[in-house]
């Protein structure tokens, strides 16, 4: 451990002999064994020193006749807890009447060692070293009581930014949660306008999906400091990606009156990256920027390349900026700029943070400028690129169908198996595909599953994994050993609230086909069987 004491200053020796030869050669005995030292005036030049840093002081008798003398006792009764810097005093040549002479003085110099004249040399030495090497010690103490206290800081504030981010946290839960209760309720109890139901279920399902998008953000940090969080990377289309991140956001924009504008790119360079990590990453920053810019405001997206091996996406808002001083800590997890009561606008604090540590994980840097409250923010995410391939774009890289211009796909007479141990779930994927004219088997256990598999083979299964007794990856093991004739080879779709990314490679080792992570769109859930039917 590094501490001052490896300056020559902390471990020098003060020596103040007011009468004959004492300082001198007592200067010259310390130079002459690497000790050093510094020859003291005055019992005040003695207390100085104290201050700046010494090792030991060394007196000899005559300096207790100093009328500064309650000064020196004053400065080594003021030493901090860890401080005791040894006194060493040369006494008279009677042992007697030196003793009486400086009793009543030593009384008040705390830790102190008499050495009776003549000394030896060898008892000078070994006493002086002595001290030193207590001294030593004793920095390292200080510095052990100055880590120790630093970390308590450090835990306090931890502390601190735990609880307001868990009451943070039950807020920004409870808020949808009490608008989709309260209006479930109001259509269960009361008679609602039939004009007003499309309108209400619209609120239950955006609460709802800000919901899920927090739970999302919690389970992502906690993948993070527990460095569980991975990529599946792959030659990606950036342009696509951002596109696909700004048409998401673009409805909200409007909605605000906020002009959403997209620098227009010739080139769409490609990088290695997972897909839709990146595009959680542009998500965050552009539904920030929608966030906290003021109705009428503008948003500007650009990609371009600064130089041949990164890529630069710029996100530039003209909302309501930050301060200089939040702006060091704008990407630290559950930092934000209002944690009031009175703050304007909702949210947990983890988006940026997840941002830094997604954008790190692909080898890039995330950076924010702000001139100041009222005068925007500007995010820059700095990518490496996947070589020097080049891809023109293409209205048709977006193969994805918007959920709301879905066409619902004809399972007629194919027969599908539903394992699932929760009723609601299990209600809603019955109404679902028995909607698509799909035969529909619903068990609620695995056994169940295999003793109906038994019976008739299912064209596909759609399993939860999280069961009682037997769980879904245990079942899709077992059916996975049998002969092809027997079940062995049934597509199957996992459809589970357990979302790491562990947990679907465990799923998919099992035998599983595919995974999907509740909560799950009805479209997306029909898109995945029909892509495993055909």
């Amino acid at each position: 451990m590094m501490t001052r004491a490896d300056d020559v200053q902390d471990l020098r020796v003060l020596v103040f002999a007011p009468i004959g030869r004492d300082a001198a050669l007592t200067s010259e005995l310390l130079r002459r064994a690497s000790v050093p030292c510094h020859l003291c005036t005055s019992v005040a030049e003695v207390c100085e020193g104290i201050q700046i840093g010494a090792g030991a002081v060394l007196l000899t008798e005559e300096a207790l006749g100093d009328p500064q003398i309650d000064e020196l006792a004053a400065t080594l009764e003021s030493q901090p807890a860890w401080s005791d810097i040894s006194v060493l005093l040369f006494a008279g040549d009677d042992r007697t009447q030196a003793s009486m002479r400086t009793l009543r003085r030593l009384e008040v110099l705390r830790n102190v060692t008499l050495l009776d004249r003549p000394v030896r040399v060898t008892a000078v030495l070994s006493t002086v070293q002595a001290a030193l090497r207590s001294r030593q010690r004793q920095y390292e103490l200080r510095d052990v009581l100055v880590a120790l206290h630093s970390a308590r800081n450090d835990a306090e504030r931890a502390n601190r930014l735990k609880d307001e981010f868990l009451a943070t946290l039950s807020h920004e839960l409870r808020t949808p949660l009490n608008a989709i209760l309260g209006w479930v309720s109001m259509l269960r109890q009361t008679q609602i306008d039939a004009g007003r139901v499309p309108q209400i279920l619209e609120i239950v399902e955006r609460n709802a999906k800000a919901q899920a998008q927090l739970i999302a953000d919690v389970l992502d940090v906690s993948r993070m400091i527990t460095g569980r969080l991975s990529l599946n990377l792959e030659p990606v289309v950036v342009t696509r990606v951002l596109l696909d991140a700004v048409n998401t956001v673009r409805p909200a924009a409007d909605a605000k009156g906020i002009d959403l504008h997209v620098a227009p790119t010739v080139e769409a360079p490609i990088i290695n990256a997972d897909a839709e990590r990146l595009q959680q990453v542009f998500w965050n920053l552009l539904s920030n920027a929608v966030k906290f810019t003021p109705r009428g405001g503008r948003i500007d997206v650009a990609l371009a390349p600064s130089d041949r091996s990164f890529l630069d996406v710029t996100i530039a808002d003209t909302g309501i900026g930050l301060s200089p001083e939040f702006l060091p800590f704008a990407f630290e997890r559950f930092r934000q700029a209002d944690q009031s009561f009175t703050r304007t606008q909702a949210g947990l604090g983890l988006g940026l943070a997840i941002v830094k540590h997604l954008v790190e994980m692909h080898g890039g840097q995330v950076s924010v400028a702000s001139g100041g409250v009222g005068q925007g923010a500007t995010f820059q995410v700095r990518l490496p690129l996947a070589g020097v391939v080049l891809a023109k774009t293409s209205a048709d890289d977006h193969e994805d169908q918007p959920a709301d211009t879905f066409v619902r796909p004809d399972f007629s007479g194919r027969l599908i198996l539903v394992v699932e141990d929760d009723p609601t779930t299990r209600e809603l994927l019955v109404t679902m595909l028995s909607q698509c004219q799909a035969r529909v088997e619903a068990v609620d256990s695995a056994q169940s599953a295999i003793d109906h598999i038994d019976q008739e083979l299912p064209a596909l299964i759609l399993a939860d994994l999280g069961m009682p007794e037997e769980d879904g990856l245990t079942m899709m093991r077992r059916i996975r050993r049998r002969p092809p004739d027997r079940g062995g080879r049934i597509p199957s779709v996992a459809l589970s609230a357990y979302a790491r990314g562990e947990d679907r490679r465990a799923a998919i080792a099992a035998g599983f086909d595919d995974f999907l992570t509740k909560p799950a769109m009805p479209a997306d859930v029909l898109r995945m069987i029909e892509r495993r039917l055909t």
